[in-house]
């Protein structure tokens, strides 16, 4: 006579594991998606170079202002159609005043 349990049983088991698995799968899915993103990903820096100059026809003091904007820029590859781009600026005052 056919054991009618360990039939009925056993998908039950295949199905729970597969079930317990798949969590694991999908963030080791996500972990390469993001580690590919950042290591196909493109850095940049830009810097800017400006000067101005004012002359005041009035009892205001004329003025001079030398300064250096620098850019940094991160693009990241596409995975899972997604990328995102950061950046980060700063501007700093050169010589005098």
């Amino acid at each position: 006579m056919k054991d009618y349990r360990q039939s009925r049983l056993s998908p039950l088991i295949f199905s729970s594991a597969a079930t317990a698995v798949t969590p694991f799968t999908a963030q080791a899915d996500l972990t390469d998606s993001v580690s590919k993103m950042v290591s196909e990903g493109k850095a940049t820096v830009g810097l800017r170079y400006r000067i101005e100059d004012v002359e005041q026809d009035n009892a205001l003091q004329n003025a001079a202002a030398s300064t250096l904007r620098t850019r940094l820029t991160f693009q990241t590859a596409t995975a899972n159609r997604f990328s995102a781009l950061l950046e980060a600026d700063n501007v700093t005052t050169l010589g005098g005043r």
